[in-house]
């Protein structure tokens, strides 16, 4: 969040009037407790910690009710203890709004492991796995690897296909292995099930003509927006009043950079 001169509580309302959701089901107040940033709405942005900062950036995309919300590296420069804590209340707000979390964790601890529904394993830019967090260890132990006692699985993988550290016949064989594999057919398969129905739930151009009300609407409500639709001239309005309460939050720095524009 770029904005250090703002309060949480300040960000949060705006981006609430830019990406309000259109039945009131959801507002600023509903976000930062699911992010569990409650006691922190009246601290600004600047003096928040790591961790506030990335529930700060979650809490804004929940006021966006979106599918799908991307993270890269939520945990870095995080103690065990916070970021687990942290993926327990992303993956407890994803559950809640309906929305896909995809994200990038370089060494997981144990206790953030066992909040994925499902884990993608990468190396060398290819997949080595792909599936449920409690298939993985099985998966490679039947490669042969078996996981030590007192390692966690996350751990236990990330070693083994390191490409830097690890040899790189071994990453190669087990790259390979998953081509082929029972558990990549089963993903394909899944993936071929899912784009059936997918297709099959698209109405034909006639059908959707005969759905269509009085208006020209389609009355089914498909492909709604998930949120209120903010006119250009209102969402002009909302960030000109964001843009001068920074601007006041921090007179001193903009007058400066006024006197150099005007002195080149």
């Amino acid at each position: 969040v770029p904005w250090p001169y703002l309060r949480c509580k300040e960000v949060l309302q705006y981006a609430e009037e830019l990406y309000g959701s259109s039945d009131g089901a959801s507002n600023y107040q509903n976000a930062a407790m699911q992010m569990g940033l409650s006691s922190r709405l009246d601290a600004k942005v600047g003096d928040l910690s790591c961790a506030q900062r990335v529930r700060l950036s979650v809490a804004v995309a929940i006021l966006k009710q979106p599918k799908l919300v991307l993270l890269e590296g939520p945990t870095l420069d995080m103690g065990p203890a916070e970021s687990s804590t942290l993926m327990k209340d992303i993956s407890k707000a994803a559950i809640e709004g309906d929305f896909i979390v995809i994200c990038t964790i370089a060494h997981p601890s144990t206790r953030i492991f066992n909040h994925f529904d499902r884990t993608l394993v990468l190396s060398k830019g290819r997949t080595a796995f792909f599936g449920e967090p409690s298939e993985m260890v099985t998966y490679f132990t039947i490669l042969g690897y078996r996981c030590p006692r007192n390692v966690g699985a996350a751990e236990f993988v990330l070693d083994l296909l390191n490409a830097s550290f690890s040899e790189h016949d071994l990453v190669n064989k087990i790259l390979q292995n998953w081509t082929g594999s029972r558990q990549q057919k089963k993903l394909l398969a899944t993936i071929g099930n899912k784009k059936e129905s997918a297709t099959a739930k698209i109405d034909p151009p006639e059908s959707k003509q005969k759905h269509e009300d009085g208006d020209g609407r389609d009355g089914s409500n498909k492909g709604k927006s998930r949120h209120a639709s903010t006119s250009f001239c209102r969402q002009l309005v909302i960030l000109l009043r964001r843009r001068c309460l920074i601007a006041t939050r921090n007179l001193f720095l903009y007058l400066y950079r006024s006197i150099l524009l005007l002195t080149i």
